[in-house]
């Protein structure tokens, strides 16, 4: 760049007829100091922008051949894992359908069997759908949903460990309008999840509240409310982040990828609709909320009964997980 600088400075004086060089005058010598500073300054720039773009675009293809890694790594160690786990759980419904004999522990062992093994299986699904969505493959497949007619299927879903932990469950139904354009499936799964989340967080003898109700711009909410452990108001979108559960503590207690309340948010985004947090404070319980778009007034064809009611126990197991 000094080279640079002091070729043009040369330059100027060979090629500027004596007219036009005011670096002729009394002050020739400052002229060309000037003159020789601002080139340098100006190369110096310009080096200074060029190793800045390169190395900014070293740094993203790094961190992009970085997070393909990572995706084939966890999308291939989740394939093989799907495999054995499919073995061991149609082995056990196998075994589960032989009747047990008087004072055999079978059954219970093939519960508890049962159990890891669904819930491996939903750590496996988890790790899936977040390669999925890292590499834009997470689809849904959109139709005519009455959210309210899921309800009773999500309540399902946790029966077993709502029964266990001798929770309380209301299920209060007070939208007027529910219908949806949404995947069934990945619904259900985006709402089992924030169930499953207060389960697991709610101590025994706690209550959960499930509720549906329409916001003021019209839209379906449905919240689930909890006494549980809580969290800092600070930290409630913090657990929206993968594999982050609220802080350290809750993961060493409580266990847990911290995947679900992530791959939550991005199938109700998927459908049009948002997830959020809410929660006054460690001890002070948690409401999760998922609003969507309702569909307009002429598509909802269903009449619902809209009343508040205890939920029937369920009969299938499982809770979501942060």
């Amino acid at each position: 760049m000094l080279t640079t600088g002091l070729a043009a400075c040369a330059l100027v004086f060979v090629v500027l007829p004596p007219r036009y060089s005011f670096f002729l005058g009394a002050d020739s010598v400052l002229s060309v100091v000037l003159f020789l500073l601002i080139s340098i300054l100006a190369g110096f720039l310009h080096d200074m922008a060029k190793r800045a773009t390169a190395a900014a675009r070293r740094d993203r293809q790094a961190a992009e051949a970085a997070n393909e890694a990572k995706g084939r790594f966890l999308a291939m160690v989740s394939h093989e894992l799907r495999t054995p786990l499919s073995a061991v759980a149609m082995a056990v419904a196998l075994l589960e359908r032989d009747p047990p004999r008087p004072g055999n522990d079978k059954a219970d062992m093939l519960a508890m069997v049962r159990r890891n093994v669904e819930a491996l299986t939903r750590i496996v699904d988890d790790l899936l759908d977040l390669v999925r969505a890292g590499t834009g493959k997470l689809k849904v497949t959109l139709e005519t949903v009455s959210v309210q007619d899921l309800l009773q299927s999500i309540v399902d879903m946790c029966g077993d460990d709502i029964r266990r932990k001798q929770i309380g469950l209301r299920v209060e139904r007070h939208a007027e309008r529910d219908c949806v354009f949404a995947d069934p499936v990945r619904l259900r799964q985006v709402l089992g999840n924030l169930l499953g989340n207060a389960v697991k967080f709610t101590p025994d003898g706690g209550a959960i509240t499930l509720r549906t109700s329409n916001d003021a711009n019209g839209r379906l909410a449905v919240e689930v409310i909890d006494t549980g452990i809580g969290i800092e108001p600070i930290h409630c979108s913090d657990v929206f982040t993968p594999f982050q559960q609220g802080g350290e503590h809750v993961t060493k207690q409580y266990g847990g990828l911290g995947l679900g309340l992530t791959i939550s948010k991005l199938l109700a985004e998927a459908q049009g609709g948002s997830v959020d947090l809410f929660s006054a404070g460690r001890g002070q319980g948690t409401t999760a909320r998922v609003l969507l778009p309702v569909l307009p007034k002429a598509n909802d064809e269903r009449d619902a009964a809209f009343a508040s009611e205890p939920a029937a126990p369920a009969h299938a197991e499982g809770a979501g997980h942060r």
